[in-house]
């Protein structure tokens, strides 16, 4: 029988008000003080576990999580890393993102290990562990853009979308739909085991040489389709950003 600390107090007082027996009472006196040092206490026949109290418990929204140390640590030095309650190796949580190794994570057959190993290293990062299914490429002038930016802000346009347009190393625009559930090496486990299709539209960031990358629909099969669902109209925008 496995008991809980709020449990125990309403079984302590309700016997303690029903029964006079010395012996029993000082029993009930004994699992009180034990319930008082103890973190969790399960009960059967011939013995009884006892959990110490943790010296650290880190929650989120009332589950074990911790991104930067051990959710639940002990006096003697046992630790225990969560994420969103999910129990994962250390190295997830103490490692730096950029220092990760995704064959390791990727091939766990945990799937609730792998889901917070992609939500830490960013799906974003995985490009390259997915099959490229579609891909478009969209060239824009600086005069168009500004344009599209001077109707926008009301011919306003912030001083730094001004710069980041004239930083820009190319007017091409890069579009990649990529499905996450199918491996592109078959010696690697899918990143998603519970679907048949993953597909994410990957854009290259042309300012910064890096990719943004958004989920859509199950089943879409191309760049055009993507970005009619992420942009809500079947007219393509001048700027794809």
């Amino acid at each position: 029988m496995n008991i809980e600390k709020q449990d125990w107090k309403s079984i302590h007082q309700y016997i303690y008000n029903k029964l006079s027996n010395s012996k029993v009472l000082n029993i009930l006196d004994i699992l009180e003080d034990i319930f008082s040092e103890a973190y969790y206490i399960a009960l059967f026949k011939d013995v009884c576990f006892a959990v110490e109290k943790p010296i650290r418990i880190k929650l989120k929204n009332d589950q074990y999580h911790c991104e930067n140390g051990s959710a639940v640590e002990f006096e003697d030095g046992d630790a225990y890393y969560f994420l969103n309650n999910i129990k994962v190796p250390k190295e997830l949580v103490l490692t730096p993102k950029e220092k990760l190794d995704p064959s390791i994570y990727l091939s766990d057959k945990n799937v609730e290990v792998r889901r917070e190993f992609i939500r830490i290293y960013g799906i974003e990062n995985l490009k390259i562990y997915g099959t490229v299914i579609d891909k478009k490429t969209y060239t824009r002038t600086k005069e168009q853009i500004l344009s599209v930016y001077a109707e926008h802000y009301n011919y306003k346009i912030p001083q730094k979308l001004i710069d980041n347009v004239n930083n820009l190393k190319t007017f091409e625009f890069e579009y990649e739909l990529v499905d996450m559930a199918i491996p592109s090496n078959k010696n690697l486990k899918p990143l998603f085991t519970a679907l048949k299709s993953a597909p994410y539209l990957f854009m290259k960031n042309p300012s910064i040489e890096a990719y943004h990358a958004e989920a859509v629909p199950e089943g879409t099969k191309t760049v055009e389709d993507a970005l009619i669902f992420r942009n809500g109209t079947t007219e393509f925008p001048l700027i794809l950003t």
